[in-house]
């Protein structure tokens, strides 16, 4: 059975706002996991698998202070000169040939089309920067360090014009670091905090099993969830299973060593840094009408 761990005692009403956080055990997607539909390009991620797993135990705390969530992707430069453009596209070309014979054509017309190029002045400008490439290739090789376009602008005072445009690139997993504020008025309480500060602890380390001698099984992980009485919160974000990358405690938070006659310290400080299993989607937000989403 479950077991739920709280703190304060008295956190839950019908209108209490709170932290829950679930302990799940980690199961790995296996080889499932590259079992995708190719016309989605849908994969069995480990968040959207363990988003319903049974918990082991749940742990009910105050909402912190200094919530909030980020969500970041990657755009980068890009950048691609004519040269380079004109090559693309002829290479593309022969590569979708579809015998060796019109792969030759191709590469014949390539270079009656080079031949003719120099005809025109952008041609000519063309055809200068390729020469210009296999000069620096030999020079930097006897120990010089130029580029093309340093040997341009030293001959002509021209550079090669970069088409630069920025460019989506990645995706990236969401971190949350809350921290949690335990002065406990009961004996009940005492124990209910070493026993969350434990539990988390024990979830967040590595399993090495004597039946997999050699091998560390995996922590488990953490599925959060912002609530309001037994709902969830209707505004705040929501979070993907998360790991706990890090959980440290200062059992003198007020600056003082100070206990109570059992040794409990009187004031501690937890602090807990989550990071999401996998990348924000859109299509995440249509299983998630409350609030703002993700």
């Amino acid at each position: 059975m479950a077991s739920i761990l709280r703190y304060p005692d008295d956190i839950i009403d019908s209108s209490t706002d709170y932290l829950r956080i679930e302990i799940i055990k980690y199961k790995a997607g296996g080889t499932k996991v590259f079992e995708g539909d190719l016309a989605t390009g849908s994969t069995s991620r480990a968040a959207s698998r363990l988003s319903s797993a049974g918990a082991d135990t749940t742990i009910i705390l105050p909402i912190p202070g200094n919530i909030g969530d980020s969500n970041s992707t990657g755009w980068g430069e890009d950048s691609i000169n004519d040269a380079a453009a004109y090559g693309i596209s002829k290479i593309t070309a022969a590569v979708e040939s579809d015998s060796p014979e019109a792969a030759l054509q191709e590469a014949i017309n390539v270079a009656k089309e080079a031949a003719n190029a120099t005809g025109t002045a952008r041609g000519a400008n063309l055809i200068n920067a390729i020469k210009s490439a296999a000069i620096v290739g030999a020079a930097n090789a006897l120990g010089a360090n130029t580029s093309v376009n340093g040997l341009l602008a030293r001959g002509s005072g021209q550079i090669i014009n970069q088409n630069v445009e920025l460019l989506f690139s990645s995706v990236s997993t969401r971190s949350f670091n809350f921290a949690f504020n335990f002065t406990p008025r009961t004996k009940k309480e005492a124990n209910n905090v070493k026993s969350i500060i434990r539990t988390i602890k024990e979830a967040s380390a590595p399993k090495a099993s004597p039946d997999t001698l050699g091998f560390l099984n995996s922590p488990d992980v953490f599925r959060l969830t912002y609530m309001k009485g037994g709902q969830k919160h209707p505004f705040l974000n929501q979070f993907k299973v998360c790991a706990l990358r890090n959980i440290s405690v200062n059992y003198t938070a007020s600056g003082t060593y100070a206990t109570y006659d059992d040794g409990t310290p009187i004031h501690m400080q937890m602090a807990l840094s989550f990071t999401e299993l996998n990348p924000i989607y859109l299509e995440d937000y249509e299983t998630a009408p409350e609030g703002v989403g993700y």
